[in-house]
């Protein structure tokens, strides 16, 4: 006796949540977490980003985005002849950025992603000693441009949470980017209001 109303309610909550699914534009937020890897040399960051969105007829989605990464990165200074020396300099770099980003849906789960982003980031640089043969490293804020493309996965089956796996590469490769040198791979959801 309980089934008949207990199954009425759940056929009518899915049926409004079929229609919340197919409507045009939606409002979107949600957050990506990230590891990236240096392939020279071998080292690793994390980032975190938050995304504001619209989605267009559940395929098209574009809006901003904000986050921070953390890297250990490596300046390396060498030496000129008649001397030639090579000096490292390992610091940490924390990272801030902003940006917009498009993703698109095909054939219903691949993913397509762009993101030109700015990037404020430690900028080192080498300063040579006039009394000494030797070198110091000094270091300055700087705004730095990047342009991500990448491709993956896209689902949105559980309770329409768009969940997201995707690889990304910086085209720019500014050296004091972030992803210098660096693939992407990011984890995100977005959450549809």
């Amino acid at each position: 006796m309980l089934a008949g109303p207990f199954q009425s309610g759940l056929s009518q909550n899915m049926l409004i949540k079929k229609k919340k699914d197919n409507r045009e534009f939606r409002f979107l937020i949600g957050i990506d977490a990230g590891l990236s890897f240096a392939y020279t040399p071998l080292s690793f960051t994390s980032n975190v980003y938050g995304k504001i969105a619209f989605l267009y007829k559940n395929k098209t989605s574009i809006g901003v985005t904000f986050g921070i990464s953390h890297l250990k990165d490596t300046f390396i200074e060498r030496s000129k002849a008649p001397i030639n020396y090579k000096t490292t300099y390992s610091y940490d770099n924390l990272v801030w950025s902003a940006g917009l980003f498009y993703r698109m849906t095909i054939l219903k789960h691949l993913l397509f992603n762009a993101e030109p982003r700015l990037f404020y980031s430690r900028k080192v640089h080498a300063v040579k000693s006039q009394t000494y043969n030797n070198t110091t490293f000094d270091d300055e804020r700087a705004v730095v441009p990047g342009l991500l493309f990448g491709a993956g996965y896209s689902d949105n089956t559980f309770l329409n949470i768009i969940t997201n796996f995707y690889i990304n590469y910086d085209f720019l490769q500014n050296r004091y980017s972030p992803y210098y040198k660096r693939v992407d791979f990011r984890f995100g959801f977005m959450l549809p209001l």
